[in-house]
């Protein structure tokens, strides 16, 4: 699948979602829309959540043409599943953390008579705490 770029601005930052293939000959596009778009006071995030794939060669070649553009690596900021691979020398990358899952505890478990798993709701079939059977 081709290259798809979205764009979208907040005052000085500027937001560009990746979609499809990043290869390296599209490179030039995504450079192209930094130099177009970001505003130099500004940060310009680079999101490649939504990306297929990222060619080998497309960091390399992506660093060439932001030298071209004049476009400062501090500036630049990616983040998803591709960013590692596609952030240049000196752009920063951002690391989402995902939510951990809520603990299931019901008003039984919260009192203390259940059994100190982890995730025990207090109902555990082979567990005598939390059948009433344990004092």
């Amino acid at each position: 699948m081709p290259l798809s770029i979205s764009i979208r601005t907040n005052g000085t930052n500027t937001f560009i979602a990746l979609s499809g293939e990043i290869r390296a000959e599209s490179s030039g596009q995504i450079a192209e829309a930094v130099s177009r778009y970001h505003h130099p006071e500004g940060r310009c995030f680079i999101s490649t959540d939504a990306a297929e794939g990222c060619e080998a060669d497309a960091r390399a070649r992506l660093h060439q043409e932001l030298v071209r553009y004049g476009i400062k690596s501090s500036a630049l900021y990616f983040k998803g599943r591709f960013a590692f691979d596609l952030a240049p020398d000196g752009c920063r990358v951002l690391v989402v953390r995902q939510p951990e899952k809520e603990k299931a505890y019901d008003s039984h478990a919260s009192v203390g008579h259940h059994c100190r798993r982890p995730g025990c709701t207090g109902n555990c079939a082979a567990c005598p705490r939390c059948n009433g059977k344990a004092s």
